[in-house]
C-alpha cells in the first residue's frame, strides 16, 4: 500500500469511527486521462477497500 493510499484509508477510517458511518461511497475524478482514472479505480479496489473492510484497518 502506498503512503497516499494509507493516508486515504486512515482518513476514511477515522471519519467512519467518529461519525458512526456504516457505508462509504467513493468517487474518482474522471476528467483526466482514461488510463489514470482506471488506475485510480484499480488502486482503490486493491489497496484502500480491503483495508477498510479488514478488522485491522489501515496498515
Amino acid at each position: 500500500m502506498t503512503s497516499t493510499s494509507r493516508g486515504v484509508c486512515r482518513t476514511l477510517t477515522d471519519e467512519r469511527t467518529a461519525h458512526g458511518i456504516d457505508h462509504v461511497i467513493l468517487m474518482v475524478e474522471g476528467t483526466g486521462s482514461r488510463e489514470r482514472t482506471l488506475d485510480t479505480i484499480a488502486r482503490l479496489g486493491a489497496e484502500v477497500l480491503p483495508a477498510l473492510r479488514g478488522a485491522g484497518g489501515c496498515n
